[in-house]
């Protein structure tokens, strides 16, 4: 099963953009907080990068802005592609769903 449920901040200020060829996307980060050990010190947040597309990402641009706190479902994905040295690299994200 492939499932991401996350409550988190947005990090920065939201830019809705488009495609060549018109398709509206969203890519921004989420600062989920992972409260406190033990000892009451708090634990380092958990930045999660997600991308939403078509309607979901301009509903999310309309109505959230950067610190707005927002509650996520999606799934896991991963593009895989190569550097300027041929080196392949991943990028890691979840895709934004319902």
């Amino acid at each position: 099963m492939n499932r991401f449920i996350g409550i988190g901040r947005i990090t920065k200020e939201l830019e809705l953009k488009a495609t060549q060829n018109g398709t509206k996307y969203l890519q921004f980060d989420i600062a989920i907080n992972n409260g406190k050990d033990k000892d009451g010190n708090e634990r380092e947040a958990t930045f999660v990068n997600l991308v939403a597309w078509e309607n979901r990402a301009e509903t999310i641009a309309k109505y959230f802005k950067k610190g707005h706190r927002i509650a996520i479902e999606g799934s896991l994905k991963v593009d895989k592609y190569q550097n300027e040295q041929g080196e392949n690299r991943y990028k890691t994200y979840v895709l934004v769903q319902g």
